[in-house]
């Protein structure tokens, strides 16, 4: 029994049913501490182990033999190791996703105070003030888009606005940009030069109240265009203009996280895109307040402070002299595009960022701020959460409440904050891009979503005649979008023939602008043969140009092809645009049903992707009407250019379209206008109310992106446009078939519509905007030395309104104070 007990654990287990012993030895106990220490583990593991051992040719033991059931258990915890894991992961997620639903579903409902306003007559600048600038007043515009960042309207009008005023002596035309990364692709190193090195202030934690500087280098780029001499006259080698140039300050990205990726864009179609880690709101707010930074030091008497040193910074010498007696002017006007840019009105009326102390020790004053409001839609809706502006205002002295003079535009119990307001308030004039609708907006015939942010201070200001409207104009200088001189159009011998200024004079009819439009249909359908076919050459051809999306009336392409489709009509329908919100899918199934009726061409599908820069001109040139069926428009540039390519357009006329576009039968027709919304003119007529030409903005129930009638509200328009549509075709036939001068008498009429909208037309917007500024500027100076003063509108908790009898009238724009 003894020597039972002394046996090792690797001893198997006597067979009670024999009689023999176990051939294993008994082994002493002093054996086992001469074992090597090997050999002792081998020992001490548990049968079931050492069954499954094998023993090597020198009584070494190899590497176990896991056996069946070990093997099965072991994968078994495996697996629930990860479903387990898996399963955790699952329930983080879902709960992540119920918070933040719950989280935004529970946000507080957005609750404007009615506040009364009365609809005003419309005081235009002429009942104003006359003009009267100095010399090359500088003016400085502020805004996300300019020249080589284009992606939608509001660059192409910027652009085409500053090259109009740089040609003006009384004007010294300036442009502020964000510095777009793909921007260094387009121009070189010599191109772009280090202007100046700002510090934006910056608050990591608000709660602390302690504020960084983030620095942010500022670079110049000499932007250079062509001004364009009298393209109508026959052109002369001798008599091409010099390259001018406008300057455009880029504000780069900061030098630390997250600001170091601000600005990041492949390319135009993507500036307003954020990359991580940096919001949104905050690339927004940094751009903001860097543009107010670069205004200030501008504006110091010292002009070195802070700019960059022509010797350290590898400048050139003369280049850095020939830019630096322009570049370093003070600013006088500050000219602010969108509601993206209000906020730059604040930092500049805020004391500290234009502080008074260094006001009242320069020789200069503060410069004027003029806001532009350039659409009643997506710009009234632009917002920023409160809690990233908290980041980018800092605490004055004079207030605890670093929000305090933005409460009036606080909304969602003071979560959110609308910046268009602010800067129709902040602004010394604010203007909308239509004389029309500026006119509608006041006198309460047009109606928007969310009026109430704005009607009160654009009510305001326009019973002072500081709420205006400047309708745009057409910029000829921009040879894509010219006729006459295009390069691709000459090149192939189809631009319009320089005839003169009068384009009406019937001795020039030898030189054939319809000629010249034949000529460009037969040269698309004969290279692009798998888009047209040979009989699309005497086929009506109807255009479209734009984004694919709601706002643009995508909705109403099918009626039109449902009539281009009827054999007794066979018409064509071009689609040339870049996709948007609008389903691609339902266009390129109506293409699919309709191949002979529909040409799809988009910036995403290759086989059709290079048309629009190859072709787009050709195309708009072959065209015989162009289709605008919007929604709603501003001013409406493609039908303005359409009328220059020499083509009727079929129309909603919303807007301001109207402000150039004749309906028919008039006869000095040039537009085919169905109404979006006929029910609206039965009921104005009826009712002897004037009749606006407003479209789907009066839906104000609805924000900006979801502007979409249903069916029920679009079968009226349909029919409208239907019965639109066969007049422009029955049009059509008949000048195709009259006499050849009728032909090119219609063609011409519509190019002279055109050419009318000039920006340098007499009374035209580069006039208007010199009143413009003329009037902020005497505004500005009058309101130099007004204390801070609270502004007229309430709060927008109608609980903490004071007494209309108790709100100051305000003389002037001012910033509100926190008392």
């Amino acid at each position: 029994m003894v020597l039972d007990l002394l046996a090792p654990p690797s001893t198997p287990p006597r067979d009670r049913k024999s009689d023999t012993s176990s051939l294993a030895p008994s082994t002493r106990p002093h054996l086992v501490h001469r074992l090597s220490p090997r050999r002792r583990a081998l020992q001490e593991r548990s049968p079931a182990v050492q069954a499954n051992l094998q023993v090597g040719a020198k009584g070494e033991p190899t590497r176990p033999r896991v056996g069946v059931l070990e093997s099965t258990r072991s994968l078994a915890r495996r697996r629930w190791r990860t479903v387990l894991l898996v399963g955790v992961l699952l329930v983080v997620t879902a709960y992540l996703s119920i918070y933040t639903v719950l989280r935004w579903s529970a946000r507080p409902p957005l609750v404007i105070a009615k506040r009364p306003y009365t609809p005003q007559q419309y005081r235009h600048l002429d009942d104003v003030l006359p003009t009267s600038l100095r010399p090359s007043t500088r003016v400085l515009h502020v805004a996300k888009e300019f020249g080589p960042a284009t992606m939608g309207g509001l660059g192409v009008m910027l652009t085409a606005l500053s090259v109009a005023q740089a040609e003006s002596s009384d004007l010294s035309i300036a442009v502020v940009l964000p510095h777009y990364s793909y921007l260094r692709d387009l121009y070189s190193p010599g191109q772009v030069v280090p202007f100046a090195n700002l510090s934006v202030p910056f608050m990591a934690n608000p709660s602390t109240g302690r504020v960084r500087h983030v620095a942010c280098a500022v670079s110049l780029l000499q932007w250079q265009y062509t001004p364009s001499l009298d393209f109508l006259d026959a052109p002369v080698e001798a008599r091409q203009p010099r390259p001018r140039s406008i300057d455009v300050y880029l504000v780069g990205p900061g030098v630390e996280r997250p600001f170091s990726a601000a600005f990041r864009a492949k390319d135009a179609g993507d500036i307003y895109s954020a990359y991580k880690p940096l919001k949104q709101e905050w690339k927004d707010l940094y751009f903001a307040r860097a543009a107010a930074e670069l205004v200030r030091h501008l504006g110091v008497d010292n002009p070195t402070v802070g700019f960059a040193d022509p010797e350290v910074d590898d400048v050139d010498g003369p280049r850095a002299a020939s830019w630096s007696t322009t570049a370093r002017s003070p600013v006088d006007v500050v000219h602010l595009h969108g509601a993206t840019n209000a906020m730059v009105a604040y930092y500049l009326r805020d004391g500290d960022t234009l502080d008074h102390a260094a006001e009242s020790t320069s020789s200069r004053a503060a410069p004027a701020v003029v806001y532009t409001l350039h659409d009643s839609l997506d710009e009234v809706e632009y917002s920023n959460l409160a809690s990233n502006v908290e980041h980018f205002v800092a605490p004055a002295e004079r207030r605890q409440d670093a929000l305090a003079p933005l409460r009036p535009y606080l909304y969602r119990d003071g979560t959110q904050l609308f910046t268009s307001a602010l800067g129709i308030d902040l602004a010394d004039i604010a203007t909308f891009v239509s004389r029309s609708i500026a006119a509608d907006i006041v006198e309460g015939k047009f109606r928007f979503h969310l009026e109430d942010l704005v009607m009160p201070s654009i009510s305001s200001r326009a019973a002072r005649g500081e709420f205006v409207g400047v309708t745009n104009g057409l910029d000829f200088t921009e040879r894509s979008r010219n006729p006459f001189t295009n390069d691709k159009l000459v090149a192939h011998g189809l631009a319009f023939p320089h005839v003169g200024v009068d384009v009406l004079d019937p001795a020039t009819f030898g030189a054939s602008f319809a000629s010249a439009k034949a000529r460009a249909r037969a040269l698309v359908v004969q290279r692009l043969p798998h888009l047209f076919s040979p009989d699309d050459v005497d086929r009506p051809w109807f255009l479209f140009i734009g984004r694919y999306q709601y706002n643009k009336g995508c909705q109403l392409f099918s009626s039109l092809v449902d009539l281009l489709s009827a054999p007794s009509v066979d018409g064509r329908l071009v689609l040339l645009g870049a996709r948007n919100n609008y389903p691609f899918d339902e266009l390129a199934r109506l293409a699919k049903r309709y191949p002979r009726h529909v040409t799809l061409v988009d910036d995403r599908t290759p086989t059709t992707s290079a048309v629009q820069a190859e072709w787009g001109a050709h195309l708009r040139l072959a065209s015989d009407v162009a289709f605008v069926p919007s929604l709603s428009e501003a001013f409406g540039l493609v039908a303005a250019e359409a009328l220059l390519f020499g083509m009727p357009v079929l129309s909603t006329g919303v807007g301001g379209l109207r402000e150039f576009l004749v309906p028919a039968p008039k006869p000095s027709a040039n537009s085919y206008l169905f109404d979006l919304f006929p029910h609206r003119r039965r009921d104005a007529l009826s009712w002897s109310l004037p009749s606006t030409a407003q479209g789907a903005e009066e839906d104000y129930s609805q924000a900006a992106h979801d502007v979409r009638p249903d069916e029920a509200q679009l079968a009226p328009a349909r029919l409208e446009l239907r019965r639109a549509a066969e007049q422009a075709l029955r049009d059509w036939r008949a000048r195709r078939d009259g006499p050849v001068d009728a032909q090119e008498r219609f063609v011409r009429r519509l190019v002279a519509n055109a050419l009318a909208l000039s920006w340098h037309r007499e009374g035209g917007p580069v006039e208007e905007y010199k009143q413009v500024y003329s009037h902020a500027l005497a505004l500005r100076h009058r309101c130099r030395r007004v204390p801070l003063a609270d502004p007229p509108s309430p709060s927008p908790d109608p609980r903490h309104a004071p007494p209309p009898s108790s709100r100051p009238a305000r003389s002037g724009p001012v910033m509100p104070s926190s008392s």
